[in-house]
Protein backbone atom coordinates (compact mmCIF):
# COMPACT_ATOMS: atom_id res chain seq x y z
CA UNK A 1 0.00 0.00 0.00
CA UNK A 2 1.84 3.40 -1.05
CA UNK A 3 3.16 5.01 1.61
CA UNK A 4 2.99 2.78 4.47
CA UNK A 5 5.83 0.53 5.89
CA UNK A 6 6.90 -1.90 8.74
CA UNK A 7 3.22 -3.41 8.61
CA UNK A 8 2.43 -5.88 11.37
CA UNK A 9 -0.86 -8.07 11.88
CA UNK A 10 -2.99 -7.54 14.95
CA UNK A 11 -6.04 -9.11 13.91
CA UNK A 12 -7.90 -11.00 11.70
CA UNK A 13 -11.53 -11.73 11.22
CA UNK A 14 -13.60 -13.70 8.60
CA UNK A 15 -12.83 -11.88 5.66
CA UNK A 16 -10.34 -9.14 6.72
CA UNK A 17 -6.71 -8.78 8.18
CA UNK A 18 -6.38 -6.07 9.92
CA UNK A 19 -2.48 -4.73 10.66
CA UNK A 20 -0.12 -1.83 12.46
CA UNK A 21 1.58 0.58 10.05
CA UNK A 22 3.32 3.79 9.88
CA UNK A 23 2.34 5.96 7.49
CA UNK A 24 5.61 7.75 6.14
CA UNK A 25 4.37 11.13 5.24
CA UNK A 26 3.41 12.34 8.86
CA UNK A 27 5.47 9.30 10.94
CA UNK A 28 2.33 8.20 12.31
CA UNK A 29 0.60 4.68 13.32
CA UNK A 30 -2.64 3.57 11.70
CA UNK A 31 -4.45 0.59 11.30
CA UNK A 32 -5.25 -0.91 8.08
CA UNK A 33 -7.89 -3.69 7.01
CA UNK A 34 -7.41 -5.40 4.35
CA UNK A 35 -9.72 -7.58 2.81
CA UNK A 36 -7.46 -11.33 2.31
CA UNK A 37 -8.67 -13.05 -0.34
CA UNK A 38 -8.86 -11.12 -4.16
CA UNK A 39 -11.00 -13.95 -5.27
CA UNK A 40 -14.19 -12.85 -2.95
CA UNK A 41 -17.73 -12.41 -4.31
CA UNK A 42 -19.61 -9.43 -4.73
CA UNK A 43 -21.49 -9.85 -1.33
CA UNK A 44 -18.46 -9.43 0.65
CA UNK A 45 -16.70 -6.29 -1.39
CA UNK A 46 -20.32 -4.91 -1.29
CA UNK A 47 -19.93 -4.88 2.75
CA UNK A 48 -16.71 -3.65 2.14
CA UNK A 49 -17.71 -0.59 0.50
CA UNK A 50 -20.73 0.22 3.11
CA UNK A 51 -18.43 -0.03 6.01
CA UNK A 52 -16.24 2.90 4.41
CA UNK A 53 -19.32 4.88 3.26
CA UNK A 54 -20.46 4.50 6.92
CA UNK A 55 -16.93 5.48 8.26
CA UNK A 56 -16.39 8.47 6.01
CA UNK A 57 -20.06 9.71 7.09
CA UNK A 58 -19.45 9.19 10.76
CA UNK A 59 -15.36 9.84 11.35
CA UNK A 60 -15.68 13.13 12.77
CA UNK A 61 -17.42 11.95 15.44
CA UNK A 62 -14.58 11.65 18.72
CA UNK A 63 -16.03 8.30 19.74
CA UNK A 64 -15.72 7.07 16.16
CA UNK A 65 -12.47 5.21 14.75
CA UNK A 66 -11.55 7.93 12.26
CA UNK A 67 -10.94 6.96 8.70
CA UNK A 68 -7.88 8.13 6.57
CA UNK A 69 -8.08 6.48 3.68
CA UNK A 70 -9.32 3.72 1.25
CA UNK A 71 -8.35 1.67 -1.98
CA UNK A 72 -7.03 -1.17 -3.27
CA UNK A 73 -3.93 -2.68 -3.24
CA UNK A 74 -1.82 -3.90 -6.93
CA UNK A 75 -3.52 -7.29 -6.44
CA UNK A 76 -7.47 -6.54 -6.13
CA UNK A 77 -7.62 -6.39 -2.56
CA UNK A 78 -9.59 -3.71 -0.72
CA UNK A 79 -7.94 -1.74 1.78
CA UNK A 80 -9.55 0.94 4.85
CA UNK A 81 -6.82 2.66 6.23
CA UNK A 82 -8.05 4.24 10.16
CA UNK A 83 -6.87 5.88 13.42
CA UNK A 84 -4.52 3.08 15.56
CA UNK A 85 -5.94 2.03 18.82
CA UNK A 86 -3.49 -0.07 20.23
CA UNK A 87 -4.63 -3.68 21.50
CA UNK A 88 -6.57 -4.47 23.41
CA UNK A 89 -10.35 -4.07 23.04
CA UNK A 90 -12.90 -3.45 25.91
CA UNK A 91 -13.67 -7.27 25.85
CA UNK A 92 -10.45 -8.43 26.93
CA UNK A 93 -10.00 -5.81 29.22
CA UNK A 94 -13.24 -6.13 30.82
CA UNK A 95 -12.33 -10.52 30.78
CA UNK A 96 -9.42 -9.63 33.21
CA UNK A 97 -10.78 -6.99 35.43
CA UNK A 98 -14.21 -5.79 35.43
CA UNK A 99 -14.39 -2.07 35.13
CA UNK A 100 -15.50 0.27 37.85
CA UNK A 101 -19.22 1.41 37.92
CA UNK A 102 -18.16 5.08 37.00
CA UNK A 103 -16.14 3.85 34.70
CA UNK A 104 -17.93 1.78 32.29
CA UNK A 105 -20.84 4.41 32.40
CA UNK A 106 -18.23 7.08 31.42
CA UNK A 107 -17.92 4.66 28.24
CA UNK A 108 -21.48 4.16 28.22
CA UNK A 109 -22.73 7.64 28.17
CA UNK A 110 -19.61 8.61 25.31
CA UNK A 111 -20.57 5.27 23.21
CA UNK A 112 -24.62 6.31 23.24
CA UNK A 113 -23.65 9.63 21.78
CA UNK A 114 -21.51 7.48 18.66
CA UNK A 115 -24.90 5.59 18.19
CA UNK A 116 -27.58 7.52 18.31
CA UNK A 117 -25.07 9.96 15.78
CA UNK A 118 -25.09 6.64 13.79
CA UNK A 119 -28.88 6.33 13.58
CA UNK A 120 -29.20 9.84 12.77
CA UNK A 121 -27.42 9.47 9.60
CA UNK A 122 -29.56 6.37 8.53
CA UNK A 123 -27.58 3.51 9.57
CA UNK A 124 -27.26 0.37 12.04
CA UNK A 125 -24.10 -0.69 13.63
CA UNK A 126 -25.49 -4.32 14.37
CA UNK A 127 -22.28 -5.88 16.00
CA UNK A 128 -21.70 -3.73 18.91
CA UNK A 129 -19.94 -5.87 21.24
CA UNK A 130 -16.71 -4.98 23.51
CA UNK A 131 -14.56 -6.55 21.21
CA UNK A 132 -15.71 -3.36 18.86
CA UNK A 133 -14.61 -0.69 21.29
CA UNK A 134 -11.13 -0.10 21.39
CA UNK A 135 -9.61 2.75 23.35
CA UNK A 136 -7.10 5.85 22.10
CA UNK A 137 -3.67 6.00 23.08
CA UNK A 138 -5.33 9.24 25.00
CA UNK A 139 -7.62 6.45 26.89
CA UNK A 140 -10.73 7.83 24.94
CA UNK A 141 -13.41 4.91 23.57
CA UNK A 142 -13.84 4.38 20.16
CA UNK A 143 -16.87 2.02 18.22
CA UNK A 144 -14.95 0.78 15.30
CA UNK A 145 -15.77 -2.65 13.02
CA UNK A 146 -18.56 -0.99 11.19
CA UNK A 147 -18.39 -4.43 8.55
CA UNK A 148 -22.07 -5.45 8.71
CA UNK A 149 -23.52 -1.71 9.26
CA UNK A 150 -26.68 -1.30 7.16
CA UNK A 151 -29.31 0.85 6.61
CA UNK A 152 -31.98 1.36 8.84
CA UNK A 153 -34.90 -0.60 8.11
CA UNK A 154 -32.95 -3.52 5.89
CA UNK A 155 -35.52 -6.41 5.72
CA UNK A 156 -33.86 -9.15 6.93
CA UNK A 157 -34.70 -11.60 4.09
CA UNK A 158 -32.90 -8.84 1.79
CA UNK A 159 -29.70 -8.83 4.28
CA UNK A 160 -27.13 -9.65 2.79
CA UNK A 161 -24.20 -8.82 5.00
CA UNK A 162 -24.65 -11.17 7.77
CA UNK A 163 -24.93 -11.30 11.67
CA UNK A 164 -23.90 -10.01 14.54
CA UNK A 165 -22.55 -11.88 17.78
CA UNK A 166 -25.45 -14.01 19.49
CA UNK A 167 -23.94 -12.53 23.11
CA UNK A 168 -25.07 -8.83 22.55
CA UNK A 169 -27.12 -9.47 19.75
CA UNK A 170 -31.07 -8.25 20.48
CA UNK A 171 -33.44 -10.89 20.55
CA UNK A 172 -35.50 -9.65 16.86
CA UNK A 173 -31.95 -9.96 15.21
CA UNK A 174 -30.86 -13.47 16.47
CA UNK A 175 -34.22 -14.53 15.66
CA UNK A 176 -34.43 -13.28 11.78
CA UNK A 177 -38.17 -12.20 12.04
CA UNK A 178 -38.18 -8.59 11.64
CA UNK A 179 -36.40 -5.86 9.77
CA UNK A 180 -33.83 -4.43 12.11
CA UNK A 181 -34.41 -0.73 14.15
CA UNK A 182 -32.33 1.13 16.20
CA UNK A 183 -33.79 -0.81 19.28
CA UNK A 184 -31.46 -3.45 18.18
CA UNK A 185 -28.11 -1.30 18.54
CA UNK A 186 -29.79 0.33 22.15
CA UNK A 187 -30.12 -3.31 23.09
CA UNK A 188 -26.15 -4.63 22.05
CA UNK A 189 -24.87 -1.52 23.96
CA UNK A 190 -26.69 -2.34 26.88
CA UNK A 191 -25.39 -5.45 26.74
CA UNK A 192 -22.10 -4.59 26.18
CA UNK A 193 -22.04 -2.57 29.46
CA UNK A 194 -23.20 -5.12 31.58
CA UNK A 195 -20.28 -6.89 29.98
CA UNK A 196 -18.12 -4.56 30.73
CA UNK A 197 -19.45 -4.27 34.75
CA UNK A 198 -19.15 -8.23 34.88
CA UNK A 199 -16.45 -9.49 33.16
CA UNK A 200 -18.44 -11.37 31.39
Amino acid sequence: IPGLVDLVEIGRGGFGTVYRATEERFSRRVAVKVIRDTGVGLNVKARFERECLALGRLSGHPNIVAIHDAGTTADGRPYLIMEYCPPPHLGKLAASQPFPLTRALEIGIQLAGAVETIHRVGYLHRDIQPASILLTPFGRPVLGDFGIAAPIGLSIEKDEFGGASPPWASPEQQLDRESLTPASDVYALAATIYTLLAGR
